[in-house]
């Protein structure tokens, strides 16, 4: 009965482990990773007898993005700084900061992970993992339970310990050609540095907190009475996932595909290195069982020299080349950490014992070199950073340039024109011959001095001598014709220009090509021709088959090639017509030969001859492979300049596949926003004072207009009040009488004959002068007499 029990009772709930610091690189990832591990069970490492390929293939960066189960282990965190983490795998996250929450936390916690290896010395990394070692150690004694406690540490802990290199050691220069791709053996005459012997280990004088700290570490583990069970990892540099000490080498190599990478230092030392996922599983083991050593070297089997490992990331993902530059250099332009200069300068060898125990499916074993095409694929996954690929395709004049450009501006990726691809090539097939031609020159000149000449050896054609037979075919198939590149020459450079690291990193837009079936079908099909032109691939003879014989399919594109989106535009011959014509002549390539109309129909007729709904069209090859096309009707949208068109696109397609601004680009941006706003605001505060000044002023006239208007209304008042007060003989003598004097004057000069008449008009001319044309206003004695003489 008590059996039947026992097998009805509920399972025990996973045991809860507490995780320092989510926020930073390595704890968001260690906090992802167990909590999708389930107790009790661990990576099969007998499946390490795969095959490299099946071993890389079995990691699935989607556990970065998955929440917690119900039979995984309950993980906590801890976090300082601005924003709280987003870290699924949590189910409680917490401040480090918060002493009292921390507290509980840990309380309830089975395992406790901290680690320093993260620590940069302005994060407090190492500052907040003391506060929780003392509180774990502090709830383990009050309250009596059992705690397994691991720290992960850094390797730089033993920097000053004794450098394993041995007398003539070979730098990278030696090992640089032809030392089989990897398989280089980490043996160079010295023994390794023991795990065992970690009491003896000198640490590099920037890293004596972090020695104190793993001493105090297992000190609590031997004084606890068996409470606490203490283990340290010391790490090597971490990769993988996106990275983060090497983040700027992939980021360089990956943003400037020429230029050369930047290797701090000589590049000679050999870094100890572990893939970040490998680290967690030698944690994950340590939470299942105390292993054998209470300290223990974490590290890949094999260890490489930087400037080898920097060589391979930039032939990766950029030009191949590598160029030593001073570490301070890297500092200052704020490119790596002090702490990023310890690591990636230190030179260290250890002989390690304990993980080799442990059951661990190993990701990168033998090393990062091994390991970096798989570590290029999970840095662009982990960023975003995929390439992305369009394609814009329409009509002539429907927009498709404008439409091509913005959004090579908008997504920062390759804007391709077939005519511009056309003639860098030649440009660079003519520049390959005159460096060859210099080269043979300076060869000439240096032989002239050498004593004893080498004996002639026959050698084969030069790369010089390889581009300017390419260019004669060029030549002669322009001569014959008539001026015209033929398609295999074009299809060639086009494949050529796709391959290019530029392309293939970032990604790339088609302004208007391919422009057929045929065309489409040699570019994006597997195979072609390569970028050393040997192969040439010319276009089926199926291909235009109006009965579609030579139908494409998706498994016969490239994928290194395949777009993501077609764009298509659509209109109709009108609404295009109306658009041209409204063009001014400079459009037109020869307005003296061709007018705006006759241009349009001599590009229309080119565009329907190539689209023939009868054969197969460009745009049914991207259906038939089942390739994402946006069609765009811009007439629909009455939209000229496509801005409508290129909204929509923009939404379809998504978000840019880049890193964005920087913080200093940021900080740039916000300023030139914050001078915008200034101006803005200063403009609107001119404006306003100038509208008030306005007002004042325009107050101002008009109360000078009321004031002097008063002041003349108060003049006639005070006249119309003295006149009424004014006795009548008086008023006469002042108002009317000197008037009348001076019409019976003039009337007495003159003598009319009709006197009163004259007088009547006298007074008239008086009080409304008779004006003459083109002469100045004449007195009223003159005005009466020639108005006498017309009479």
């Amino acid at each position: 009965m008590a059996d039947d029990e026992d097998e009805d009772a509920p399972p025990p709930p996973p045991p809860h482990i507490f995780v320092s610091r989510v926020d930073t690189y390595f704890g968001r990832i260690l906090a992802q990773y167990l909590g999708q591990c389930i107790p009790g069970v661990l990576p099969n490492a007998e499946e390490q007898s795969e095959d490299e390929e099946g071993r890389m293939s079995r990691l699935d960066l989607a556990f970065l993005q998955c929440g917690p189960t119900e039979t995984s282990y309950q993980l906590h965190g801890s976090w300082n700084g601005q924003a709280a983490p987003t870290v699924p795998a949590l189910r409680t996250v917490i401040r480090a900061d918060n002493q009292k929450d921390l507290y509980n936390t840990i309380k309830e916690a089975n395992i406790c992970v901290f680690h320093v290896i993260d620590e940069e010395g302005s994060n407090g990394v190492l500052e907040d993992t003391v506060v929780a070692i003392n509180a774990a150690r502090k709830i383990a004694m009050e309250t009596k339970t059992t705690k397994t406690l691991i720290l992960v540490s850094t390797v730089l802990t033993w920097g000053r310990s004794r450098k394993p290199i041995a007398e003539g050691e070979q730098g990278p220069e030696a090992t640089a050609e032809g030392e089989g791709e990897g398989e280089e053996e980490d043996d160079d005459g010295t023994e390794g540095l023991l795990e065992e012997e970690y009491r003896k280990r000198r640490p590099h004088p920037a890293y004596r907190k972090h020695l104190e700290l793993e001493k105090d570490f297992l000190k609590y583990g031997r004084d606890s009475k068996g409470l606490l069970i203490t283990t340290v990892v010391a790490a090597g540099l971490l990769y993988g996932y996106g990275e983060k000490v090497l983040h700027w080498m992939f980021k360089e190599a990956w943003q400037d595909e020429t230029a050369a990478l930047q290797v701090p230092g000589d590049g000679k030392n050999k870094i100890p290195s572990i893939h970040v996922h490998d680290l967690c599983q030698i944690v994950q083991n340590i939470c299942e069982a105390k292993p054998k050593s209470h300290y223990l070297i974490a590290t890949d089997e094999r260890r490489q020299n930087l400037s080898k490992v920097a060589t391979a990331v930039s032939k990766a993902l950029a030009s191949g080349e590598v160029v030593s530059v001073k570490p301070e250099d890297l500092f200052s332009a704020k490119k790596l950490t002090q702490a990023d200069v310890d690591l990636l300068t230190c030179d260290l060898k250890f002989t390690t014992a304990v993980t080799k125990d442990m059951q661990i499916q190993w990701v990168a074993e033998k090393g990062l070199f091994d390991y970096m095409a798989k570590a290029v694929q999970e840095f662009l996954a982990v960023r975003n950073l995929t390439a992305l690929k369009l394609v814009v395709l329409g009509p002539p004049f429907a927009g498709k340039t404008y439409m091509a450009k913005r959004l090579a501006a908008f997504y920062d990726i390759q804007y391709l024109k077939v005519e511009e691809i056309i003639q860098g090539a030649i440009d660079n097939l003519r520049q390959v011959i005159i460096a060859s031609k210099e080269a043979a020159a300076i060869k000439a000149t240096m032989e002239q001095f050498e004593d004893a000449p080498d004996a002639e050896e026959e050698e084969g054609p030069t790369k010089g001598d390889i581009a300017q037979q390419m260019l004669d075919r060029i030549q002669e198939s322009k001569a014959i014709h008539e001026g015209k590149l033929e398609d295999r020459f074009v299809i060639q450079f086009v494949r050529e220009k796709l391959l290019t690291k530029a392309c293939q990193n970032k990604g790339f837009v088609f302004d208007g090509f391919p422009d057929s079936y045929a065309n489409a079908k040699a570019v994006f099909r597997k195979g072609g021709v390569e970028s050393d032109g040997e192969e040439e691939v010319e276009p089926e003879e199926g291909d235009e088959d109006e009965e579609g014989g030579g139908a494409a399919h998706a498994a016969d594109m490239d994928p290194r090639l395949r777009p993501d989106f077609v764009v298509n535009l659509e209109a109709s011959d009108k609404f295009l017509r109306d658009k041209m014509m409204a063009r001014p002549d400079s459009v037109v390539p020869d307005p003296t030969a061709l007018t705006n109309e006759q241009y349009f129909n001599q590009k229309m007729a080119e565009y329907k001859a190539s689209h023939n709904p009868a054969y197969n069209t460009v745009v049914d090859y991207f259906d038939e492979t089942e390739s994402t096309t946006i069609s765009l009707n811009v007439e629909e949208e009455r939209d000229i300049f496509a801005e409508i068109c290129l909204k929509t696109a923009i939404a379809r397609i998504g978000p840019p596949h880049n890193y964005g601004p920087t913080a200093e680009e940021k900080q740039a941006q916000l300023r030139i926003e914050e001078e915008k706003r200034r101006v803005v605001n200063l403009q609107k505060e001119t404006r306003k004072k100038a509208v008030e000044a306005e007002y004042l002023a325009e107050r101002q006239r008009r109360c000078g207009e009321w004031a002097a208007r008063a002041e003349d209304l108060q003049k006639e008042k005070v006249e119309r009040l003295e006149l009424a007060s004014m006795p009548v003989f008086e008023y006469l003598s002042k108002a009317l009488l000197p008037a009348v004097e001076k019409g019976l004057l003039a009337t007495s000069r003159v003598k009319p004959a009709d006197p009163v008449d004259f007088l009547g008009e006298y007074f008239i001319q008086l009080i409304n002068p008779l004006k003459v044309s083109g002469a100045e206003a004449l007195s009223p004695d003159e005005q009466l007499r020639r108005a006498t003489r017309s009479k």
